[in-house]
Formats: structure tokens, sequence, C-alpha cells
């Protein structure tokens, strides 16, 4: 399964975000929390990464001021769906769904969605997911693969708000294997 990073880079954010921000001095941009390389707080505590040099970039370019948040990807795509936020910089899978609502930028990084486990739960396969429990974060691709795959698999699913709530799940042993991207896991 491959999955299209898309940043929605705002080139055309009056055309989305027209309605009550069409005024604003600064652009409200909200992203991931915690999904290196793209976004990850450092040991300074400043977020960094792909997604937010990519930003800052066009901000640079295009003369704005932004204030970016990073309340997970769940929170902000509802963010900007509430009109709490005029824009989301983070990897997110192009859907003939998500282009009903956003107006999203060309694909700038792809990737392939697979799953990590412990080295003491070795897992090839996903027949062998049969009766383990898979942990994903919640409102990606990897979800919508694994919610159609579930009873094929025999597998039950625990979804998280965030990749590194996910991540120590596994690493404590109350999921058997996570799914995400290539990069992020790696």
């Amino acid at each position: 399964m491959k999955k299209k990073f898309l940043a929605i880079l705002l080139t055309l954010f009056p055309f989305f975000a027209l309605g009550a921000t069409a005024q604003a001095d600064t652009v409200k941009i909200v992203s991931d929390t915690a999904y290196a390389p793209f976004e990850f707080k450092d040991s300074d505590q400043t977020y960094k990464g792909i997604d937010v040099d990519i930003i800052n970039k066009v901000a640079e370019i295009k003369g704005w001021d932004i204030d970016m948040s990073f309340p997970g990807f769940d929170a902000a795509v509802n963010a900007v769906q509430a009109g709490q936020a005029d824009a989301i910089m983070a990897g997110m899978t192009k859907t003939s769904e998500r282009e009903k609502v956003f107006t999203m930028s060309d694909t700038y990084y792809d990737t392939k969605v697979v799953i990590a486990t412990t080295k003491a739960n070795t897992i090839s396969k996903y027949e062998q997911l049969k009766g383990k429990k898979v942990g994903v974060k919640t409102g990606t691709a990897a979800q919508r693969f694994l919610e159609k795959n579930k009873d094929k698999y025999g597998f039950t699913l625990k979804t998280f708000d965030t990749g590194d709530l996910m991540y120590n799940s596994l690493s404590a042993g109350d999921v058997d294997a996570v799914m995400d991207d290539q990069p992020v896991i790696e």
C-alpha cells in the first residue's frame, strides 16, 4: 500500500480559507505532534522537521506571519474543518473525500505504510496478525486499511491520538504490532 504525503502548502490559501480569515494578519497553521522526520520536538523543545521547514519557507516567500501549533493529526484536521485554523501542514493521504473538504498541494513525498513489531514478536505477514492487537494512529490511511482487513486477518485494532502514544504502547506490550509510514517507523 502506497501513501502519498501532501502538504496543504497554502498556495491556494485564499480559495479554501476565504471565510473568517480573509483579512487575517497571521495565518494559523496546525500540524501533527510527533511524526519524525516530518514534525517532531527536538531536545531543545522546538518543533523541527521537513513539514516545519517547508511551511516556514512558504511563509517567507509569501510574506506571511504564521502561528503554527501542533495539536496532533486528527485534532489538526478537525481544527481546519471547524474554522479554528487556516490550514494543516502534515503528511496526509490524498483521497476524494478529503479533496471535497480541502484544497491540497501536489504530493511532495511518497512512502509505503508498514507494520512494526518488537524483536521478541516478529511478524512478517498479515496472516501472522491473527489473534493479535494492532495499534494505529486515528484518521490515517493505515487505520482505513486495517479497519478494512481486520476480519480477513483476525486481529483487533487499537487506535491512538498520537504516534508517540502508539509506539509507547508497542514498547509496553499493550499492542503486538503497529502500522505507520515507513520513514516514521525507520
